[in-house]
């Protein structure tokens, strides 16, 4: 199963991922809700959502999908944690 790590524009929230799997029924989307944390917290948000057991361990890769300031936060991962792709 495809494994998706979202990150939600602004306005937007978690909810937006339900759309995400709708579309994608076959990928498990992991979403972070970026209203739950304070700007210093982010990056700390995301090393936690790639080190969870289902992503970790998961051997195809992870694709990672980001709108508005979410799209920002998508890079941000994808530079630190270039393995994880």
């Amino acid at each position: 199963m495809k494994k998706v790590l979202f990150c939600h524009g602004m306005p937007g929230s978690q909810k937006d991922a339900d759309l995400l799997c709708a579309a994608n029924p076959n990928a498990e989307v992991i979403a972070i809700d970026l209203l739950s944390f304070p700007p210093e917290s982010m990056d700390l948000a995301f090393a936690n959502a790639l080190g969870t057991k289902s992503i970790a361990t998961h051997q195809g890769g992870i694709s990672l999908v980001g709108f508005s300031i979410g799209a920002m936060a998508a890079i941000k991962i994808a530079a630190a944690h270039p393995q994880s792709g």
